[in-house]
Parts: structure tokens; C-alpha cells; sequence
């Protein structure tokens, strides 16, 4: 995965918005972006976290720094697929981990609390999105969803009443490109998850 920064896409906005400000658009492109991840699950990342005995809670932090985990869509214990639980509706005994929640912004929490460690790990599938105050995006956004990006951006830069360039015409267009876009990106990322099963590629391309 390699970093490209949100100006690459700029040119792509203001072809049909002039007269933005560059720090506008990066802020509607990092909205979009939020946005694509969340709905599509498009970024996900396998990591393995060492169990620790009578360690509840584990932070889930991606390799990229730039990114957060805002899900978790699969966990492994000992090779096993654990299920997923309320914590409220937990005893907080010790054992073998059994269930798993996630707790935003980073937490992830199993169920029984680990009573041994265990050599293999903890294998969990994260779902990810960039942090709000990002510069680049991943590769594995721009390289395939970059125009879809950007309608994103433009539909919410032109439905703004006050600004110059406001068309809530054209708002409407590029919202619904926008829409189709990520819908396309949600089929394709659950497909290829699903064919690839748990351990998949740090991120799908």
C-alpha cells in the first residue's frame, strides 16, 4: 500500500467547483473517504495480538498510522472463530476466550477473560478508515475509487447554500454517483472476503 496525498485529487473536484479552497476540498475528500469505509468495509487489516493472561481488554491499532479501526469482523482464538457478545451480558470470568466485542475507538474485548497464553495468538480482522485529520489516503482507495471520491466530495461541496459554487443539481448527480459507487465497492470487498477467508491480505486491492 502506498500513501497518496489528498491533492492528487483536487484537480478532480475543482474541474467541477471552481473557485474552492484547497483546504476545503481535503476536508470533503477526508469526509468521503470516512464515509466509502464505513459503508463498504472496503480496508481491512489481519493482525495478530499476543493473549495475556487476565487481560480483558486488547487495543487494536493498525500498521498504518494514518488509519483507525472503526469494526472488527472476525476474530480467531487458538484457530478457533469467536462469537460476538455484549459485554454488559458478561460474567467477566477467566478461561478460554470464547467471544469477543469491540469497543470504539480501539478496544477489543474477550470473553472469558484469557486464563493461559497461548502460542498462536489472537488473529483479528479489523475494518478501517482513515482518521479525521489525515493528508494521504491508501493506495487501495485512490488507485480504483478515486472519481467515486470525489463525487462524494462534490456532492457535499455544491450543497452548500452560502458558497459560490453552490448547484444542488449537481449535488444531487454526483450524491447518487457517489451512492453507486460504494455500493459496487461493498459487493466487490464482501465477495473477495468471503473467498478468501480469514487471514486475507492487509488490504484488498
Amino acid at each position: 500500500m502506498t500513501p497518496v496525498p489528498l491533492s492528487t485529487l483536487y484537480s478532480r473536484v475543482r474541474a467541477f467547483a471552481p473557485g474552492v479552497p484547497n483546504p476545503v476540498i481535503a476536508e470533503e475528500l477526508r469526509r468521503a473517504a470516512r464515509k466509502f469505509c464505513r459503508y463498504t468495509r472496503w480496508l481491512r487489516q489481519t493482525k495478530r495480538i499476543d493473549s495475556v493472561v487476565g487481560q480483558e481488554a486488547y487495543a487494536l491499532v493498525p500498521e498504518d498510522e494514518t488509519l483507525e479501526a472503526i469494526n472488527v469482523k472476525a476474530v480467531e482464538f487458538e484457530g478457533d472463530p469467536l462469537a460476538v457478545t455484549r459485554p454488559e451480558e458478561e460474567p467477566h470470568e477467566t478461561g478460554q476466550p470464547k467471544r469477543y466485542a469491540f469497543l470504539a475507538p480501539t478496544d477489543l474485548y474477550l470473553f472469558p477473560t484469557p486464563a493461559t497464553a497461548v502460542d498462536e495468538g489472537i488473529f483479528v480482522n479489523m475494518i478501517l478508515q482513515p482518521k479525521r485529520d489525515v493528508t494521504y489516503l491508501p493506495s487501495t482507495l485512490t488507485d480504483r475509487w478515486d472519481d467515486c471520491l470525489a463525487n462524494g466530495a462534490l456532492a457535499a461541496l455544491l450543497e452548500m447554500p452560502e458558497a459560490q459554487w453552490f448547484d444542488q443539481r449537481a449535488a444531487l448527480v454526483y450524491e447518487r454517483r457517489f451512492q453507486d459507487g460504494m455500493t459496487e465497492a461493498r459487493a466487490l470487498a464482501d465477495m473477495h472476503h468471503r473467498q478468501a477467508g480469514f487471514r486475507t491480505r492487509s488490504y484488498y486491492r
